[in-house]
């Protein structure tokens, strides 16, 4: 900010020395560009010192080679686990199982009321593949229990976090056996900071996490019992959750995970724990101290995360054995779900190495049910869907992947468009109501929502529990239920077209509006009027959401706009001449023909987003019918962990202004 300041003095001191004449303009010209391009670095530096987003240059442009360096303090992992070993034969002797919620699935969702602690919530939970091959009858996992940051939910574990693609990866590569993934809720109330702790005359998140889930998996599922097969696991709140489980709680979990976790509570509001006794209870350096509990952990952390440094080293200074402490000092990198993440791959392989319960080995001497057994289990396999009750099967389409997802099915695809030579990948999730029997012919509204960023190869629009919000909000009638069509916003990092067919660049605009079009409705159950597609996204996905609605009317009729913006800024020559200035938003809806397209755009309250408001009101200051624009308020800044928080309000405006599901 002082950078901020600066410019803006030079540039009063110079403006006001330089005279009248040509060569003053110019000089004024560029004093003032200089002006705004430091003071839009002084933002953003201030942004990124407040969020944590990158370390530095080399980060940010993803050149730098953050080496990690790990090192193990107290014992070995084999002793902490006193020479354990996984079971050599699974338990066969328990009560037949209730059936799964969502049979033939692999993602299940319970919701589950915990006898000992009293509380009800819900618990999300990644089936291995193959868990209802009828070969895998007698077969028992291994369980990870993987505990969420705040604010969060279950879900983070499968979708900002890559649970079920790094889990798959490790097991197909032989580094980890086969495993039950288990995300459960830990707010109580509903956003509430628990940080896992029974707190008195409140909730007993610890006992829930200690004792019912764990009683829980154990009678509803095929899971190993021994400690030795049992690991807790969680990123920032969720590591210190997951190292309190762990530490505290020995006899059920032989290991544990921490990524970018933390030694003591850290509230983000009042403290329930008031006195030295409650506050020591919950000490985990000061507990290892004192009981050195028989676990193994490994412990991620970095000098740059200031959240979880001087924590997580103590964790590893207090460890003596049997107590061991893997710490993975990974320098230079931030508190963030992508690095993570990326250690989470390695965590996992830590786990096939050291703790014996999560062996491959072990894995593969598991027995199996004779080929002349009769089947024990659900004879759909995970890896296939399940018949609908009077209908077809659900079939995933030709070229389609499905990936795990709490509510409904996400689909992947690398789509080749004819009509634009681009090659892009797609995901699309559809609703729970797509599946039901009784709608199997309703076609369904489509919103294509892009991400922000550079948008390359990802989407953020199922990452932070959209599915979960939109089959809920369908459920109690404040939604409506619809398609989510999410395209890939560019075809590389550093081409950044803003949607636009630009001369000599990739047309992704035809793509988007020709072969994604095309595929959706080719594809799915959607409807193909106007008045039943929208287009959506944040930040540089809000700029392609409003461009391609204004340029497309007759494809899109409604455009909602997360702290958008309505000028192209493209980082290519082609896309900084006054012809692609004329593609932009705001000079086709102050033009002669605007198009008649309704745009909501949502900004948060916060300093920063002071610019997003005004761009937005120099946009609707020229705006001319019948395009009819508006402005939300939303709390909170320019970050998904903002937007998540509005998603509600835009889902409802959104639904509430396309045509509703109807037979066709």
């Amino acid at each position: 900010m002082v950078v901020s300041v600066l410019a803006i003095v030079a540039g009063a001191v110079v403006g006001g020395m330089t005279r009248r004449t040509l060569g003053g303009l110019l000089v004024r010209l560029l004093v003032q560009l200089l002006v705004v391009l430091l003071s839009v670095i002084g933002v953003a530096a201030v942004l990124n010192a407040q969020n944590q987003w990158y370390v530095d240059w080399g980060d940010l442009t993803g050149t730098n080679n953050h080496a990690a360096h790990a090192s193990t303090t107290g014992g070995s992992a084999a002793s902490a686990l006193g020479g354990a070993t996984a079971p050599a034969t699974p338990t066969t002797k328990r009560p037949p199982l209730p059936p799964l919620p969502n049979p033939g699935e692999r993602v299940q969702t319970f919701t589950v009321k915990g006898a000992a602690s009293g509380l009800t919530g819900r618990i999300v939970v990644l089936l291995p593949d193959r868990y209802s091959d009828p070969a895998q009858a007698t077969r028992d996992y291994p369980v990870l229990v993987t505990t969420h940051g705040y604010p969060g939910n279950p879900e983070q574990w499968l979708d900002a976090m890559q649970g079920a693609q790094r889990v798959d990866a490790a097991a197909g590569r032989g580094k980890v056996a086969p495993l039950l993934l288990v995300s459960p809720q830990l707010d109580f109330p509903k956003g509430a900071d628990s940080e896992c702790v029974d707190a008195p005359g409140g909730a007993k998140v610890e006992t829930w996490l200690a004792k019912d889930v764990p009683e829980f998996v154990r009678t509803h599922l095929r899971a190993r019992t021994d400690r030795a097969s049992w690991s807790a696991a969680g990123f920032s709140t969720g590591g210190y959750c997951a190292a309190l489980a762990t530490v505290k709680h020995p006899d059920t979990y032989g290991s544990g995970i921490v990524l970018g976790g933390y030694g003591r509570p850290a509230f983000g509001g009042p403290s329930p724990l008031r006195t030295p006794q409650q506050k020591a209870a919950y000490d985990l350096p000061a507990i290892m101290r004192a009981s050195k509990p028989p676990v193994a952990l490994w412990v991620q952390s970095s000098d740059s995360d200031e959240v979880s440094y001087r924590s997580s080293k103590e964790l590893g200074a207090a460890a003596a054995a049997p107590t061991s402490v893997t710490m993975v000092m990974a320098n230079g990198t931030v508190h963030r779900t992508a690095v993570w993440s990326a250690y989470f791959a390695q965590a996992l392989e830590w786990l096939g190495t050291t703790v014996p319960g999560f062996s491959p080995a072990a894995a593969s001497a598991a027995p199996t049910a004779p080929a002349s057994t009769p089947a024990a289990a659900p004879s759909t396999p995970a890896g296939a869907l399940a018949a609908l009750p009077g209908g077809a099967p659900r079939s995933t389409p030709p070229g389609f992947q499905q990936l795990p997802v709490s509510h409904g099915r996400l689909l992947k695809t690398t789509l080749a468009g004819k009509a634009s030579g681009v090659i892009m990948p797609v995901w699309v999730w559809l609703p729970p109501a797509y599946d039901d029997p009784a709608q199997a012919n309703t076609r369904f509204p489509v919103a294509m929502l892009f991400p922000g960023g550079d948008g390359a190869d990802y989407t953020q629009w199922y990452d932070f529990g959209q599915p979960k919000l939109i089959a809920e909000g369908a459920a109690a009638g404040r939604i409506s239920p619809f398609v989510m069509v999410m395209p890939a916003l560019q075809v590389s990092k550093k081409l950044d077209t803003e949607c636009t067919d630009l001369p000599g660049q990739p047309k992704v605009e035809t793509f988007f509006t020709q072969d994604v079009v095309a595929m959706a409705t080719g594809t799915f159950r959607v409807l193909p009027q106007r008045t039943a597609w929208a287009v959506g996204g944040a930040s540089s996905g809000a700029y392609c959401a409003s461009r391609l609605g204004f340029a497309h009317p007759d494809r899109f009729s409604t455009v909602a706009s997360l702290s958008g913006y309505f000028v192209i800024d493209s980082n290519v020559p082609a896309g900084r001449t006054p012809a692609a200035r004329a593609t932009s938003p705001k000079v086709i809806a102050a033009g002669s023909n605007p198009p008649a397209v309704t745009l909501r755009n949502w900004v948060g309250d916060n300093a920063e987003e002071q610019y997003s408001t005004q761009l937005y009101n120099a946009f609707a200051a020229g705006v001319r019918p019948p395009t009819d624009v508006s402005l939300a308020r939303g709390h909170g800044g320019h970050d998904w962990k903002s937007f998540r928080t509005w998603l509600p309000d835009v889902f409802t405006w959104l639904t509430g202004r396309l045509d509703r599901p109807s037979a066709g």
